[in-house]
């Protein structure tokens, strides 16, 4: 039981940092390119905005990655300004070689270039 939770608990953080990793200013070209693509296609293939994130404080047997796609519901976003600002969710995934994973969404305004 704990090595599963041990399993668990670093997929869960490899799965955050992804997505911490995809706010950092060296992630933006990457956020406004899925943003301004996705408002074209609503309907993209959000596989093509997914990004590995890589982090060596994990080790090995740890696969992990950032993709970005339209927020389920992005009207509900309060302060959003068609044509100024994108709504994108990111999405933090991770797997171990074992089978463990997680993944964490958030939702964010993107502001355009």
């Amino acid at each position: 039981m704990a090595g599963n939770l041990q399993s668990q608990n670093v997929t869960f953080q490899a799965a955050e940092s992804c997505v911490r990793f995809a706010f950092l200013p060296a992630s933006l070209g990457s956020r406004q390119s899925a943003a301004l693509a996705l408002d074209r296609d609503p309907n993209a293939n959000t596989n093509a905005f997914s990004v590995p994130c890589i982090n060596n404080m994990f080790g090995a047997g740890i696969t992990a990655t950032v993709t970005f796609s339209l927020p389920t519901n992005p009207g509900l976003m309060s302060g959003y300004e068609p044509g100024k600002q994108y709504p994108l969710a990111m999405t933090g995934s991770s797997t171990l070689t074992s089978g463990a994973t997680s993944n964490v969404q958030v939702g964010i305004l993107q502001k355009g270039p």
